[in-house]
């Protein structure tokens, strides 16, 4: 009888048919219309019954690994357990952590309840998932939940926001029987985060003059922080999209710059074009890796208070948040000329003119309008900071988006 050849990384991407692994006994590449997944045939000890049960798809999973699980597997048959409920167990347990029941409550139920599901998700994805993902959901308990609010005590609006979603989750959870008790329920009322009352701080042209200064005279440690805390002004953005801003996400050239929908807030990509005066502090940067504000460009930008601390006593500017720069910013784009709802577009708002259907099909619209308001607020701020306006660079625009 002929002997089967054994699968080659190289014969397994060329396959377009079922092919038999000579490796390793039950093991083979079942080829499909438009995908390609590893199967196990096995017989579990002292039963004459063949069974089968899949490994998982190609090329998620390699030929190396899929052998690996194929031997695990049959080791198991061997000693009398059958791998089909063993992969079961693994799969429950898996989807019983707090990553796999997050993904179940937003796709199952938030999406068809809530409209803004979608920063639900980016909360979940930022601040919940990265400190939980891995730990079984029904092991979280109310100091779980304090050491998480306490990581966001420097901003107290996301740690509001992020006490009532994990609350709602929570509720989802206790009604699926996967927690026995709301562990955000559980903490004492004077660790609850407060609702934040609105702010309507903008500063002044005093104080945008003596920001911008103390931006630059921060040491090194901190150089690229006055950096972004000057893009959030002229670009008018959130805090965490301009010091999550990765390489890739920048063209210098054609003087643009976009968010993925993953990084923002409406869950919608998002194209802010970017002045001149940008450009030049872009440029200025040295790449150390992916991201651009960063200590070894691996990982964001992290250590807001103490960052801002040295700034505040630089600048010596009093009360003012991160975020009243994006408010600061709206107010210089409407008195040099920007329509409201210009000034939505820019700043990648949803609400107002650009929700509901309409934002899908004008999220890269009023590209030159952009532009050029977003020209006007770094000439007046640098006519604020310096004196003198910015000198105008032509560059290309991407046809038919901004």
């Amino acid at each position: 009888m002929k002997s089967m050849k054994a699968l080659t990384d190289r014969s397994v991407a060329a396959a377009t048919s079922d092919q038999p692994d000579g490796k390793v006994p039950g093991l083979a590449l079942r080829v499909g219309a438009s995908s390609k997944s590893w199967s196990l045939a096995y017989r579990v000890r002292g039963s004459r019954t063949k069974r089968r049960i899949k490994l998982g798809s190609y090329p998620a999973i390699s030929l190396a690994r899929a052998r690996q699980a194929a031997l695990e597997a049959l080791a198991a048959a061997q000693e009398g357990g059958d791998p089909r409920y063993a992969r079961k167990q693994h799969d429950e347990a898996r989807e019983q952590t707090l990553s796999g029941c997050v993904s179940k409550y937003i796709d199952n139920y938030a999406m068809a309840r809530h409209k803004r599901w979608q920063a639900t998700r980016n909360q979940f994805d930022a601040y919940v998932v990265p400190h939980w993902g891995k730990i079984p959901v029904g092991s979280i308990d109310s100091k779980h939940v304090i050491e998480l609010l306490d990581k966001l005590a420097d901003r107290p609006a996301t740690r509001r926001a992020v006490y009532l979603a994990l609350s709602a989750f929570f509720e989802w959870c206790l009604g699926k029987h996967l927690v026995k008790v709301n562990p955000v329920r559980a903490i004492a009322k004077t660790e609850r985060p407060r609702p934040v009352e609105s702010r309507d701080r903008v500063l002044t042209n005093v104080e945008i003059k003596a920001l911008w200064k103390g931006c630059e005279t921060l040491d090194d440690r901190y150089a690229n922080f006055g950096i972004g805390v000057k893009l959030l002004l002229l670009t008018g953005q959130r805090r965490d999209q301009v010091f999550g801003l990765r390489w890739a996400e920048i063209d210098l050239e054609r003087a643009e710059w976009v968010t993925p929908s993953g990084r923002m807030k409406s869950g919608r990509e998002h194209l802010a074009p970017l002045s001149p005066l940008a450009v030049d502090l872009l440029a200025g940067l040295e790449r150390h890796g992916e991201f651009i504000f960063s200590t070894d460009g691996t990982v964001p930008f992290s250590g807001f208070s103490k960052a801002k601390s040295t700034l505040d006593k630089e600048c010596k500017v009093n009360a003012w948040r991160l975020h009243d720069l994006r408010r600061t910013a709206a107010v210089l784009l409407q008195r040099g000329g920007a329509a409201p709802f210009l000034v939505e577009a820019i700043q990648g708002r949803i609400s107002g003119t650009f929700g509901g259907a309409a934002g899908v099909y004008q999220r890269y619209g009023y590209a030159d309008e952009k532009r050029v308001a977003l020209s006007k607020l770094a000439d007046e701020v640098n006519r604020l900071v310096h004196g003198t306006k910015a000198k105008v660079v032509n560059f290309r625009t991407r046809s038919g988006k901004g």
